[in-house]
């Protein structure tokens, strides 16, 4: 017999309407202002999210492995801001493409490739909206900015060493 009981996500979901409904019982103007926040900010964040999905769309349907090979062949630093480019854009869990940029490495790609890529890995385009919108563009423009030097640096020192 499977055992059928409700995921632990299910009863945090729960608890989290179970306090919503508290409080809309017991403390309407809270409730209001909070939801008033709510909805102000999403709908401020819902035009960027909409701008970052499509372009994310677009990367995983034009980048793919056989282009990440083609440009990693090419001479100077278009290979290298390829691969930043690829790392930043394409999305899913990193460990999902340790096997393609295994088979790569195999087919000639360099570990300072790799270690580009996987280092820019760490610029989450989806998290753009919420980055701006907490910290300001001038922060994220920077902070972006300074990963992407970083996994050059990294690349380049990996190409060294290894």
């Amino acid at each position: 017999m499977k055992n059928k009981s409700i995921p632990k996500r299910v009863w945090l979901l729960l608890f989290a309407l179970g306090v919503y409904v508290y409080i809309l019982i017991f403390n309407q103007k809270l409730f209001l202002s909070s939801s008033k926040l709510f909805l102000n900010n999403i709908l401020k964040i819902i035009p960027a999210l909409i701008l970052v999905f499509i372009i994310m769309a677009l990367a995983n349907y034009f980048i793919t492995p056989k282009k990440v090979l083609r440009f990693s062949k090419k001479k100077g630093a278009s290979k290298w801001l390829f691969m930043s480019l690829a790392g930043i854009l394409l999305t899913g869990p990193s460990y999902l493409w340790y096997p393609l940029l295994s088979d790569l490495k195999k087919q000639g790609l360099s570990n300072g490739l790799i270690a580009t890529y996987l280092y820019n890995r760490a610029i989450v385009i989806a998290f753009l909206p919420l980055l701006i919108f907490y910290f300001s563009l001038k922060y994220a423009i920077v902070f972006y900015i300074v990963i992407t030097i970083s996994a050059l640096v990294q690349g380049l020192i990996m190409d060294q060493i290894l």
